[in-house]
């Protein structure tokens, strides 16, 4: 029995790039390395891959379809549909051969399937369900994903944490070296769940940032102590979650600072990309050196001993505290910096041996950003 699929590859496109990218290059089981589709109702497409830890399908629409589950070699599928620039084509599933003949207006090919059968599934059910803005996820995910760790021995940090209260959601990530901290005031959650808080790996954040970067519509989101599903009217992704209790973030961040810089926010970047190339390759450590002798500002500071290097350059800022020289991982500071709002942001300090605080100079309604760094020993 032969059954018959028509689609234009550029509607198809889209779908299967955006699929493809949860699929490993090397899978446990075989059948992971394929895209496994269904036809439903009203010649709608649903296109899934996954990698055993994570479920992503995508709609896509058939100009005409017959009700039909397979499974294609994902590589090879896409590069047809990608080389066929946007072509119509007729997809025959052939039983009795177990292949599909993709017939465009010049020319055909044939590619192997499996039955979709064999094609493992999450094992998970929600009852109920939360919703969210779209660019809300996006936002917390694409803030905070920078300063994930990944250090195999410290796998629960490897992940973006949500923790959903009474006065809003919190996303934060840290590597134990920098820590980022998105609070949402608008997405408050009532304590009477039992399940208030997740971790999301590393790469279901990043499909997450790639199928909302266009997406201004809502989410539907469910999770528990091992999964978490988003869906909208265009995909479902399912993850499993790392487990593991998470670090207690606000336990880090330093409750009390004596010292306050107020920094603009492009000046002190091209200062620091003007300095941090004469440091330490291997450290890449900067001092900071506040000071009110003059004119109060930073001066910016980087030197490599062993190859006889140094720079330094001073920013006028906002500092009205006692003198004080404090070490930290320049590339670290540069991503802190330019993931703040606005056209100032506040650095607070107590010593030299204490984790330095940023934070917005201007005030958001929706939400309050809060990053740290860990001080580094200072030499120069």
């Amino acid at each position: 029995m032969i059954k018959t699929i028509k689609f234009q590859s550029a509607e198809l496109l889209p779908a299967l790039s955006l699929s493809s990218k949860v699929i490993n290059t090397k899978n446990v089981m075989p059948i992971l390395g394929d895209f496994c589709i269904e036809v439903i109702d009203n010649n709608e497409l649903l296109i899934t891959a996954s990698d055993g830890e994570t479920w992503l399908t995508m709609k896509a629409q058939a100009t005409e379809a017959q009700y039909a589950t397979l499974c294609i070699e994902a590589r090879s599928l896409l590069q047809v549909i990608t080389n066929l620039n946007g072509k119509d084509i007729s997809m025959e599933i052939d039983d009795s051969k177990h292949i599909v003949n993709l017939k465009y207006d010049k020319g055909h090919c044939t590619l192997p399937y499996d039955e979709a059968t064999e094609y493992p599934k999450p094992n998970c059910e929600f009852q109920e369900w939360n919703k969210i803005r779209a660019s809300l996820i996006n936002d917390a995910i694409g803030r905070a994903s920078f300063a994930v760790g990944n250090d195999e021995l410290r796998q629960v940090m490897n992940g973006v944490h949500f923790d959903f209260l009474q006065d809003g959601m919190v996303s934060v990530a840290t590597d134990a070296k920098k820590l980022v901290k998105m609070k949402n005031t608008t997405l408050t959650h009532s304590q009477d769940t039992q399940d208030t808080q997740f971790t999301l790996p590393t790469k279901p954040c990043n499909l997450l940032l790639n199928l909302l970067a266009k997406n201004e519509g809502d989410l539907q989101f469910a999770f528990d102590e091992k999964n978490v599903v988003f869906k909208n009217d265009l995909f479902c992704m399912i993850a499993r979650l790392v487990e593991g209790r998470y670090p207690n973030y606000n336990a880090v961040i330093p409750k009390e600072s004596t010292k306050f810089a107020t920094i603009g926010k492009e000046e002190f970047l091209a200062a620091l990309k003007h300095v941090l190339p004469m440091g330490s390759a291997q450290t890449q450590l900067v001092a900071l050196k506040f000071e009110t002798v003059i004119t109060s500002g930073v001066t910016i500071v980087a030197q490599d001993v062993d190859f006889n290097k140094s720079a330094q350059e001073f920013v006028e800022c906002e500092y009205a505290g006692e003198e004080i020289t404090i070490g930290f991982n320049g590339a670290s500071l540069m991503q802190l910096v330019q993931n703040t709002a606005g056209e100032k942001f506040i650095l607070a300090m107590d010593t030299p041996q204490r984790a330095g605080v940023i934070t917005e100079a201007q005030e958001n309604q929706e939400y309050q950003y809060t990053s740290i760094i860990m001080p580094m020993l200072v030499n120069v």
